[in-house]
């Protein structure tokens, strides 16, 4: 099946360079308001739609920033994806 690759996924300049680094073990040292966040959800997107069949897992200190990220970051891009492409796992 041939997923739709028009999706909008742009990355900032310095959090690209970040992610394509070749090391495996990388640490990003950042002041606040970088777009951190948002170039790792649509990092993490990209990975998905590339390497499907792979499983993601996406944390953080608590429930209510993930739910926040998934609803101003992840759904907007996911939506346009097939359905069966990707599941969201939300805790009551």
């Amino acid at each position: 099946m041939s997923i739709k690759r028009n999706i909008n996924i742009k990355l900032y300049d310095k959090m690209r360079d970040f992610f394509e680094a070749p090391q495996r073990f990388k640490l990003l040292v950042k002041g606040r308001q970088v777009g951190a966040t948002i170039s790792s959800a649509y990092y993490l997107i990209k990975q998905c739609i590339d390497y499907k069949g792979r499983d993601y897992l996406w944390i953080d200190v608590d429930y209510k920033k993930i739910k926040i990220y998934y609803e101003k970051y992840f759904y907007p891009k996911l939506k346009q994806l097939p359905l069966n492409f990707w599941s969201y796992n939300a805790q009551s």
